[in-house]
This record gives C-alpha cells, structure tokens and sequence, in this order.
C-alpha cells in the first residue's frame, strides 16, 4: 500500500501539470518481500499525442536500495569517527594528498582557539613557534614527496599564549591502486615526558658529579650487557688502569694471595644478585705498584625488583686508615660516608648504648634501627656467650685508654638466634679534653670467610689421603703378587687330598680380596688398570652405598632408590663405581653448610629425538637405555656455570684441581653413554647419566689403563 500511495501521486501531478518528474524517489516494501524495505530512483515522463493529450506515461526506474544502505553506514562511519577522534587525547587532522590540511579534531580547537577557516590548508603552522616553522613544514613536504610516515616534535602555541611540546605523527594513505588519497595525523603532548628526560638528564649528571667527588672510587655497569654506566674519577685514580675501561679482575688477590678467577669477578656475582666485599685485596696495577683495597659490589634492582645494574664501591685501605686517626675532627663531615659503608657501622655512647645504627648493620645482624637504638650491649644480648670476655676486656681497654682501636674477631647472635663471626674495628672518639664520646665501630661478617677456610683445610686432608692411599695401594699389591703367587704355587705342590690346600685356597681367597680393595684404592686415587664386562648398575652403585654414605658430611641424608633387574650394561665396574663417587661428593659439596638430600636412582627409560637435541653433542640413538640420576637439594648452578663444569681444571670451589666432572664425562662417553645436567640457582641440580644396554654396547673383554 505505501507504494501504492506514492505511485498514485505522481500520476496525480503527472496528469495534473503535463510536466515529467525526474530523479523522483520511492521508497518501501512489495508483496512479494513483505517486511524489505527498498528504494528507486525513477523517470516518468508523459506520452502525448498530436493535440497535446496525455495518452501514457513513460516510466524508467533504478532500484538504489544498496546505494543508499552504502550510504548511509558510510554517513554513520563517519559520524562515529568524527565522535572518537573528537574524544581522544591527541589532536587529530586529515589532509589531501598535497599536504593541505581539510579537518581537525575539537581537541585541536579547544587548545588552539583558531577557527575552522584559520587552520584549513597549511593554517597549522601559525600556531606553531617561529624557530621551528622552515624546519617542520620542510620535513614534512620531504615526507609527501617520498611518501612516507612524518614525525617531528616542537612546540605549538595554545589560545593562553603559552607554548607546549607536542610529537606529531602523520601516516599516508593510500587507495586500491596504491595512490595516497589523503593523510592522517595525530600530535600527542609530551611536555611532562621531556621535561622528566631533562631532570632525569640533571639528575645523573648531578649523581656522576657526587660520586666524582666521593673519597671512595665507584663504578656501575649493566647488568646486562656488562657495558659501564659510570666510573668515577677516584675509581679511576685508586686502579690506575684505564685501558680496559674497568678494574682489571685478574690483578687483583684474595689476603691469602690467591688471584680472582674469571667467574669470582665482583661485578658478574652482583649482576647475579650477589653482595660481594673483598678485605684486604691487594691489587697489582699495571704499573708495577700494588694496593690494598676494600671493595664491595652489590646489584642495583628496579621498581620491579629485577636487577638492572650493579655498583662497585672501592676504598684504599692506607687512605682510610689515615681518615680513622683523624676520626675524632672528621666525625660529622664523614657521616653521610659512613652510612653508606660497605661494612656495617655501629656507635656507642659512653654507657655503651647504640646511638648509630646503619643499615648495613641491619643486614647483618637482622634488628632494625628502631629496635636497637638507644640499648646496650646488655640488653640486646647479642654477644656468643664464650666471646662474652674477650668483648668486655676491649670495652675496658678503650675506657682506660689502654687501647684506643682494635680488631677484634668474636661470634655474635643475629634477630632470628643463628651465629655469626665478626671482625669488629673499634675505636675510641675523645672530646678535645680527652673525654671519651663515643665508640666506633665497623662490623665485617666473616662467617662464609671463615667457612671456604675450613673446607680449603678439609680438602688439603683430603688430598693427603688420596697421595697415601695410592702409595699404599702400590705397596700392598706388590705384597699381594708374592702373597697369591706363593700360595698359588702351593697348590701346585701339594697334594689334591692334602688338607693344606683348604688353607692355601683360603689364603689366595683373601689375597684376591685384598687385591680388590687395592684396586679400589687405585680407583680413588686415580690411577689403575680397567676391565669392561656385562654388569648390573643397580648391583655396582649398591656395591659403593657405603662408600658414598661417608663421603656425606652431617645433616645431609642419602637416599637409594635402585631399581631391580635391569639390563646389563657392558662396563667397567670400577670406572661406574667412580663416576657414581664423584657425583656423590659434587653433590654433597653443594649442599655444603646446611642440611640437605643426595638421592642416588637407577632405573630405565626411553629416548626420543627431541631429548638427544637438547643433549647437544651427544653421539647417541633414540631409545631404550639405563640410567643413574644424582640428585640434590644444594644451591644449584647458573647457565653460565654449567657451561663450563666439564671443562678440565674448570672449578667453583676454593678447593679441588677442577678434574672430577670431565672425568665423569669421560668415562660416560668411553661407554657411548650420554650426560644431561639440570640445575637452577638456589633449586639444587641433577645430573642423569644414560648407558646403552649390553647389546648396544662395546663388546666384553676391552682393557684400557
């Protein structure tokens, strides 16, 4: 019916005027589609005859139906667009293919104040500040001409007169046919971005001038890329080196004189999140002069707690001593450097009550400032009670000016009861009357110090056993060859019936025996000569359980988890029975100091491709193979540790030659066995250990030295 209507109309006027209708419109639904609504765009012309009279109506008609759909999503495109660019932060703007901008945002308007007809074209620019106009508007036509994305910054003027910075941003963009139809840009405000870059820029360089002026020498470099961020004039001055840009790790010496390694380097333990401090370092400068130093190096962490560089804080012990016989005029100008020492620092008041407290000491000894200040030594019970003479007989001494400064080295209890050692520097500060003001003192925790001693001893000993043991091994088997060859030869000589035999096999019996545990010794020293033949992993590491239980220092537990019946493997026994052994003691050495587990288990698995590429080089086929795992709960490796643990005379301890792993390896690939290692810091490691069953293996009866 509503196109009825409308087609009724326009016959009405036709007929009424005798005029054509032209682009005349309709618009609605037919029977056949009820509920679509459509459009046309029609022609009606009238038919006349020769007097004039209207005899029929032409009609010529165009469905635009779609047209006008088109139409109208483009018209609603458009008006949300205009809704969002209208509403965002950033100014926005279009303009033509040359360069001549046609729309703006209402951001732009309200902080211009220019009007639609003075900002059309290239009108932009009269709000831009006059220094920057040849340069802005020559970038920006570089940029149609090539057709490429425009970026610049500069300053553009508000309606208050005020200029602010803004990064402008313009893209093309292009038609079907690759044509630049028109461009859009934004320009976002970054006034308060550069200006925090400017303070920042003020900052550091206002950080570099203190540090230059500090009496210690600093150095900061990336924790990740190594590269050095600072180096401070007095670092400079106190290294004398300069060629490699940084302190030069391999001149400098542990107190015992032994040399850093390239993995004990400072700075690499503190990018690791380490606090490192060397006392009484001797550096050796290249110019032939030495130096004793303190340093300590610590890691630098974000906001996120991530670390982001590392800073290395050095002191020249000769300086400081002399600052220290001067400590009494220098109090108050070296207090801020006091605070920031890399010892803890701690002060008494003449009734020995802590009147300073830094935060260092806080770390070590875990009480807070506000916990301790104001009590006295008395009171925080701090003092190990055997050590609790000693530190009175100091107190007395610098009272009665017997001593003046000391070292002395006791035990302390830290806030959560466990004992620490600690080299304390004392030293009395008296008034300009001799009056005695305060106690200076500054705390080292030498516990791990006195603990690598310990274990150096141990494995001083150790070795010493080893030497003893293959001097005896080497003895006693020359006493076996006569003890077994006589009574072998007496088997020979006496007859079959003769009771003496049951004696003479008895005593070849226990000469073998003893024979084996020469071979043992040899083994463990290193030295023998060994024998592949089929053999039952579980059966060899069951073997040497007890071996391995006293290798294990207290508090850590061994567990043994065999599994039964394996495939044999073709090996030598000795060989087996020593890689288990150094793996145990490696073990156990990295739970070192505290308790732990070493759990020993065989058993067997399947191996995918997948698993051999990330063996690396392992010369290996997918399949069935037995294996030994070695694990424990010690304080694990890094990556860059474990890429060298197999690397001969490589070694994180003070102590041993470096040779136990690549031995291991070794061993595993004469056994055309293979090697996985996996290991975090602080989440212990394993080390799995794969051997081809017998029938894979290298063929019986093979002997090496």
């Amino acid at each position: 019916p509503d196109l009825g209507d409308q087609v009724e109309a326009a016959q009405r006027r036709i007929l009424e005027t005798g005029e054509p209708l032209l682009d005349f419109e309709i618009t609605g639904t037919s029977p056949a589609e009820p509920g679509i609504v459509r459009s046309w765009n029609e022609r009606w012309l009238p038919l006349k005859d020769s007097q004039g009279r209207i005899v029929g109506i032409s009609v010529a008609a165009e469905e635009t139906t779609e047209r006008k759909r088109a139409q109208e999503a483009l018209r609603e495109s458009e008006e949300r667009f205009r809704a969002m660019a209208d509403n965002i932060a950033q100014f926005a703007w279009m303009a033509d293919a040359e360069g001549s901008i046609y729309w703006y945002n209402r951001r732009w308007y309200e902080y211009t104040g220019t009007t639609p007809e003075e900002a059309r074209g290239w009108g932009g620019q009269n709000v831009l500040h006059p220094d920057h106009v040849a340069r802005v508007v020559a970038g920006f036509k570089e940029s149609l001409k090539a057709g490429e994305v425009w970026e610049d910054t500069f300053p553009l003027r508000s309606k208050n007169g005020d200029y602010r910075w803004f990064l402008s941003r313009a893209m093309p963009i292009r038609d079907s046919a690759g044509r630049i139809v028109t461009w859009f840009g934004t320009n976002t405000d970054v006034t308060q971005q550069l200006e925090m870059e400017r303070r920042l820029r003020d900052s550091e360089a206002r950080l570099e001038a203190i540090l230059n002026q500090m009496p210690s020498g600093v150095i900061v470099t990336d924790a990740l890329s190594g590269k050095i961020l600072l180096f401070s004039e007095r670092a400079k001055r106190i290294l004398q080196d300069t060629s490699h840009g940084a302190p030069s790790w391999d001149y400098m010496f542990y107190p015992d004189g032994r040399p850093y390694q390239q993995d004990e380097s400072p700075m690499l333990r503190a990018a690791r999140g380490e606090t490192v401090e060397g006392e009484d370092v001797v550096l050796l400068r290249t110019d032939g002069s030495s130096a004793t130093l303190n340093f300590r190096a610590a890691p630098v962490r974000g906001s996120g707690g991530q670390i982001v560089a590392t800073v290395a804080v050095f002191d020249d012990v000769t300086e400081r001593r002399r600052a220290e016989q001067a400590l009494a005029e220098a109090m108050q100008r070296l207090s801020a450097h006091i605070d920031n020492s890399p010892l803890a620092v701690i002060e008494f008041d003449p009734e020995f009550r802590v009147i300073r407290w830094s935060e260092e000491a806080r770390k070590v000894f875990g009480w807070s400032a506000e916990e301790i200040l104001g009590k006295s030594i008395a009171q925080m019970r701090w003092v190990y009670e055997d050590d609790a003479e000693g530190v009175y007989k100091v107190s007395e001494a610098m009272f009665t000016r017997t001593h003046t400064r000391n070292v002395n080295l006791n035990r302390n209890y830290t806030k959560d009861g466990s004992i620490i050692e600690c080299e304390w520097y004392n030293s009395a500060l008296y008034d300009a009357q001799g009056k005695l003001t305060s106690i200076l003192s500054q705390v080292l925790d030498v516990t791990e110090r006195k603990r690598s001693e310990e274990r150096l001893r141990q494995a001083q000993k150790m070795e010493s056993v080893a030497v003893l043991a293959a001097g005896v091994a080497h003895d006693f088997n020359n006493l076996l060859v006569g003890v077994i060859g006589n009574a072998s030869l007496g088997t020979d000589m006496v007859p079959p019936d003769s009771p003496l035999q049951e004696v003479l096999n008895r005593i070849m019996h226990a000469g073998e025996r003893a024979a084996h545990v020469t071979k043992q010794m040899l083994a463990y020293s290193g030295q023998g000569r060994f024998v592949v033949e089929p053999v039952d992993l579980s059966e060899v590491v069951n073997e040497v359980v007890d071996l391995a239980r006293s290798t294990a220092s207290d508090g850590i537990c061994l567990q043994i988890d065999l599994e039964g019946g394996l495939p044999a493997i073709t090996a030598d026994r000795s060989q087996i029975q020593q890689v288990l052994m150094n793996l145990v003691i490696n073990a156990t050495e990295a739970i070192e100091g505290r308790a732990g587990v070493v759990s020993v288990k065989t058993g067997v698995r399947d191996i995918d491709e997948r698993f051999i590429a990330e063996l690396g080089d392992a010369q290996i086929a997918p399949g069935r193979y037995v294996y030994l795992e070695v694990r424990d709960t010690g304080c694990g490796m890094d990556e860059a540790t474990k890429a060298k643990i197999f690397d001969p005379f490589f070694t994180t301890k003070f102590h041993g030659r470096g040779m136990g792993l690549p031995a291991v390896a070794g061993i595993v690939r004469g056994h055309k066995g293979a090697m996985k290692v996996f290991s975090a810091p602080g989440q212990g490691s394993s080390f799995l250990v794969l051997f081809p069953p017998a029938e894979r293996a290298p063929s019986p009866g093979t002997s090496r030295d």
